[in-house]
């Protein structure tokens, strides 16, 4: 995502997202072909050696470089990209692209920033703190309520391998949702309706009657699609929170509490054998509080993607405006423009 213009952003992050369904769909073809645990595992698993391929093959993020004071790396990468794409990049960019490095203010204006960061960077200020913590809740409370409610599919009447391939389809009309709305409205109000719609939905099949369980799983089934929505929209709006010197590390640190609540979600599950809608409400007031601990993190859509811990944390201060790379921000707005107009070549 750092290689791409902000007009980019919202379709490459929803294409990978319909691959990820591709994968869901093929498990469920693959299970119900094979029927047996062992191979399933090698059939799910062989294919993922391809990926050592990519490591000779894939670019280094010249923004990243450039927000690290690798110029002459980061020159090398866009030399190499521009001729893959037949382009010429002027050499008015590159002067501009060194008179726009970030420096660091602590050693002199002439030094180029070497800091080596670490994930307390994403703890150190008080936005970032807030930031991260946010987003860390939302990936562990979009995965917990997945995850358990994507399980109950298989406990429904017919046949589980075929419950899980349709339900894993719908997941396609979630995408779409996604996709249309993320450019329209922003990344916010979305994923704020569709979890506070998760919630509502989940919380609502407590007081159904046992005897109406269509409509409980209709409600679960609403609330499986807004837990979805958040999911396809959170991995791109969370990585657009975080600052490029830290971005992986973000990424990282937040999947990782996200595998908590994929850990969680069986567990919880299980909590149906004491009262049914139990594992629902759990997740319907998770999501509900979670939809509401959004609406304290920065709006992302229009807005260039924050390069140092400074830019991050004054993300929510800047003025949105919907347009390709312009948008007004604090001092450090020059820098990040040059950065979005050099990478995005």
């Amino acid at each position: 995502m750092e290689v791409l213009g902000q007009s980019k952003r919202t379709m490459y992050g929803m294409v990978v997202t319909l691959f990820l369904v591709g994968g869901y769909i093929g498990l469920g073809v693959i299970a119900y072909l094979t029927r047996d645990w062992m191979k399933l595992q090698l059939a799910i698993s062989v294919p993922v050696t391809v990926f050592l391929t990519y490591y000779w093959i894939a670019f280094e993020s010249p923004r990243w470089l450039l927000a690290n004071g690798r110029t002459v790396e980061a020159r090398e990468v866009i030399d190499r990209a521009a001729k893959i794409n037949k382009v010429e990049i002027p050499e008015k960019v590159y002067e501009l692209m060194n008179e726009n490095i970030h420096f660091n203010e602590d050693v002199g204006p002439y030094e180029t920033t070497q800091r080596v960061y670490n994930v307390l960077d994403l703890v150190r200020t008080p936005n970032m703190r807030k930031n991260t913590f946010i987003v860390a809740f939302s990936w562990f409370v979009c995965t917990a309520a997945y995850y358990g409610l994507s399980l109950g599919s298989a406990e429904l009447p017919g046949d589980p391998y075929l419950n899980y391939i349709l339900s894993s389809c719908t997941e396609i009309f979630a995408i779409l949702v996604a996709w249309a709305t993320m450019d329209r409205w922003g990344r916010k109000p979305p994923v704020i309706a569709a979890l506070i719609l998760a919630g509502l939905s989940c919380g609502a099949t407590a007081g159904v009657p046992k005897d109406l369980w269509m409509v409980s799983t209709g409600l679960a089934m609403v609330g499986r699609f807004g837990v979805s929505v958040a999911f396809d929209i959170l991995p791109l709006y969370s990585a657009e929170i975080f600052p490029t010197v830290v971005r992986n590390m973000g990424i990282g640190a937040v999947s990782m509490v996200a595998r908590a609540g994929g850990i969680l979600a069986p567990f919880v599950s299980l909590l149906g054998k004491s009262w049914a809608p139990l594992p629902l409400v759990i997740f319907g007031i998770m999501c509900f509080l979670d939809g509401v601990a959004i609406l304290t993190i920065p709006e992302t859509l229009g807005v260039p993607l924050p390069d140092t811990l400074e830019e991050a944390e004054n993300l929510g201060n800047c003025r949105i405006v919907q347009t390709v790379d312009k948008v007004v921000t604090v001092p450090t707005e020059e820098k990040t423009e040059i950065l979005d107009k050099v990478t995005s070549v």
